[in-house]
């Protein structure tokens, strides 16, 4: 059994205590007195005893340790007679090891204060290598606020609360090269109101008890408080680690010390996929379903069809997104519907109105077409709709025929239906005086929107200006007199083309136009330079015109006597452009993407405007000129405003997403199953019902939601990891890089350089 070290009996031991600084001087030959030195270091021995008097004699006193009763005796006068020599006490071992320690430690902090002081101090304190990415920053103020400030002020920061302020805390010197957005520092670099709508949509855990016992313990059981405020750079991103470290590297427990639906891994408690990766309807109307078991079987059309998924998708640059590849996988079958079989559609019209009527009513419009009989088109409504007055006059007259209506109607109606002629003059007018430039000014003032140039020119669909007057010509020969009179206030007679013609349309009859040189113009039937008008039925050189079915010239009659006499101007415009037809200028499309009509939608879709929405109503409806609809849908951007959808889903520049994917990384991997191992045809879902109410987050997928175990039986911890940053980035928005904005010269000495 271990004993004591030494005997505490005062018999047997002096007690060295372990506190004493000082120790007598002989103590190194073994001779140390048993008084000892006092706390000074001053030796204090006389004697080795205090003799006592007993009766008439004195007794020696020397302890036991010290060899008990002397020989000798005390002197005759009480003193001792065995006297101590005198030493010069020294210190105690464990004095010399703190006076040891105090001297180096004030070298060691001499030293540093030295080096903290000097032009190397950054070395010294500096807790290890950067990171490749910043190996090139030398000067720690470049990423730490507080190194100007010295020793005094890297303690105080220490204990400050400035590391939470981004405007001068380190992660703000971070955010001038890193730019994460005006939330940079928020959880997930989202503002607050996405916060807490991201925190409802979380789900639960897949199963329960999952949570690890670390996670929970570093949490202190308050999940979620980590995301009441600010969250510094540091506090996930640990520099100062070496060459190699990865800053982005996290581990799944700092990821999970925030989160509530905490889990042990993939295949051990993570929520299940919520829809993924279907989170809006597509953009392209495309019925999978429909297309493979309906029209990839039809005769007509198997041929053309597809046999594999890559055939109509492929990933993008990055590998990561697989894209549509464009139209051109679907001309085979499609194009022929937009140009050949889509029709055209009428543009500038002038209506069939009873004219008669309105003359003896009282209520003269001049010189009007007796055989019009087409409508007002959505696109005059909306060109005439600037107008105040044609605005009431349309709403009182809309739901009439002119044509028959008029005999029955009030004095506001046959009014009204005054007003909307001379409007329609005044727009023909206007066309072929202004051009494009009152296009595009009855644009903007019906829509209170700006139209630039390269729109107008798209929205003109570059509308030949000898069409417009040839049209004019022929629809009202003395338009511009007519109109210089009404502007006066002086009342028209109305004419059709059984009265008498004015001396100048009789002129325009008489004398032939012979420039055979103008292949737009319609004016004459004798012009044999024109190929787009149609207004005689001789005019041997309009080839586009709608207007008579007997060309008469010697190389048309011989393919008339071929074709069985007609020749259709659709026909000749099978390639697209305007032609006009009797009374109305229409519009072909020139192929797929056709600016004219493309152009259109975007401008009246975006429009809350009425009249605006009737032209997008025509253009979108399923059998439109061009079948745009039919493939391209359209988002509802307000309750008014639409947004059509020209092209496919391509990922968003600069945007990062929570949860990536690789295709070129698991391609390889796929099964026999291909794409359909992972996407699953949904045979039940109304997938074409979700495009009726513009909502592109009301609908159903053509393909089931993935599961989760279809990625957990690869992604384990001993087969292809789990980790949470494996598939899911932080920092999620649109951040475009921090760019600093440079000169375009660089100053010379002395000068400053321009703003």
């Amino acid at each position: 059994m271990a004993g004591p070290l030494q005997s505490f009996d005062f018999r047997d031991s002096r007690y060295n205590r372990p506190t004493q600084k000082w120790v007598c001087g002989w103590a190194a030959k073994g001779e140390a007195c048993h008084v000892g030195p006092d706390h000074k270091g001053n030796c204090v021995a006389t004697s080795e005893c205090q003799p006592i008097r007993n009766g008439d004699r004195w007794m020696c006193t020397r302890s036991e340790i010290a060899g008990g009763r002397c020989t000798d005796g005390p002197m005759p006068d009480g003193a001792c007679a065995c006297v101590i020599r005198k030493c010069a006490p020294v210190r105690s071992i464990r004095a010399r090891r703190g006076l040891f320690a105090r001297v180096v430690s004030a070298l060691t902090v001499g030293l540093v204060l030295i080096f903290v002081f000097g032009p190397s101090a950054h070395k010294v304190i500096s807790p290890g290598a950067l990171t490749q990415q910043h190996a090139e920053v030398i000067d720690c103020g470049t990423c730490h606020a507080a190194f100007p400030a010295g020793p005094t002020g890297w303690i105080r920061a220490a204990f400050s609360a400035a590391p939470n302020d981004p405007a001068t805390s380190d992660s703000g010197r971070c955010l001038k090269c890193h730019a994460q957005g005006d939330s940079a520092l928020n959880p997930h670099s989202q503002d607050a109101a996405m916060l807490t709508k991201m925190r409802k949509r979380a789900h639960p855990p897949s199963k329960q008890g999952t949570e690890p016992l670390m996670v929970s313990l570093a949490s202190g059981g308050d999940p979620g408080a980590a995301t009441a405020g600010k969250l510094a750079c540091a506090t996930c991103h640990r520099e100062h680690q070496g060459r190699n470290a990865r800053l982005a590297s996290m581990s799944d427990a700092r990821c999970q010390a925030c989160h509530t639906a905490r889990f042990a891994g993939l295949d051990s408690g993570h929520p299940e996929f919520d829809h993924y990766p279907y989170k809006r309807r597509t953009r392209l109307i495309f019925d999978h379903i429909g297309h493979i078991e309906k029209h990839f079987k039809d005769k007509k059309f198997k041929q053309s069809a597809p046999d594999q998924c890559t055939t109509c998708h492929s990933p993008d640059a990055a590998g990561n997104t697989m894209l549509v590849n464009g139209y051109k996988t679907c001309m085979a079958c499609h194009a022929a519907q937009i140009v050949t079989d889509g029709g055209a559609t009428p543009v500038f019209a002038v209506p069939g109105i009873d004219a008669q009527t309105l003359h003896a009513k009282g209520a003269p419009i001049g010189a009007w077409p007796e055989d019009a009989e087409a409508e007002l088109t959505p696109f005059m409504v909306l060109l005439l709709s600037g107008d105040p007055d044609f605005r009431d006059a349309w709403n009182t007259v809309r739901e009439l025929n002119l044509l028959d209506d008029l005999e029955d109607a009030d004095a506001a109606q046959i009014k009204a239906a005054q007003t909307v002629a001379w409007s329609v003059k005044r727009l023909i007018q206007d066309l072929r005086a202004k051009g494009g430039a009152a296009l595009g000014a009855r644009i903007e003032t019906a829509l209170g929107s700006t139209i630039s140039g390269e729109d107008l020119a798209h929205l003109a669909g570059r509308l030949p200006v000898d069409l417009i007057a040839n049209a004019r010509r022929e629809w009202f020969p003395d338009l511009d007199a007519e109109m210089k009179q009404h502007r006066a206030g002086v009342p028209v007679p109305t004419r059709t083309a059984s009265d008498d013609a004015p001396r100048s349309e009789k002129s325009a009859k008489s004398k032939p136009t012979k420039d055979t040189g103008d292949i737009l113009a319609g004016g004459d039937k004798k012009d044999t330079g024109d190929i787009l008008a149609g207004g005689d039925k001789k005019d041997t050189g309009d080839i586009l015109a709608g207007g008579d079915k007997t060309v008469s010239t010697a190389p048309v009659e011989e393919n008339v006597a071929e074709t069985g006499g007609e020749i259709d101007a659709n026909k000749w415009t099978s390639a697209g452009g305007w032609y006009r037809d009797q009374f109305t200028l229409l519009y072909r499309p020139t192929g797929h993407a056709d600016d004219f009509l493309r152009s259109w939608m975007d401008l009246t879709g975006a429009s809350d405007s009425n009249y605006a929405k009737s032209v997008f109503a025509s253009l979108t409806a399923r059998q439109a000129v061009g079948r745009c609809a039919k493939c391209h849908s359209s988002d509802k951007i307000t309750e008014a405003a639409l947004k059509p959808n020209w092209v496919a889903a391509r990922p968003v520049k600069e945007f990062r997403k929570f949860t990536g994917f690789s295709h070129a990384a698991h391609s390889k991997l796929f099964n026999d199953k291909a794409c359909l191992g992972c996407h699953v045809r949904d045979d039940d879902s109304k997938y074409l019902d979700a495009f009726k109410n513009n909502d592109p987050a009301v609908f159903q997928s053509n393909f089931k939601p993935m599961e989760r175990q279809t990625c957990a039986r690869c992604h384990t911890p001993q087969l292809a990891a789990e980790s949470c940053v494996l598939c899911h980035q932080y920092h999620v928005g649109s951040f475009p890089p921090a760019i600093t904005a440079a000169p375009m010269t660089i100053p010379r000495a002395g000068e400053r350089p321009r703003p």
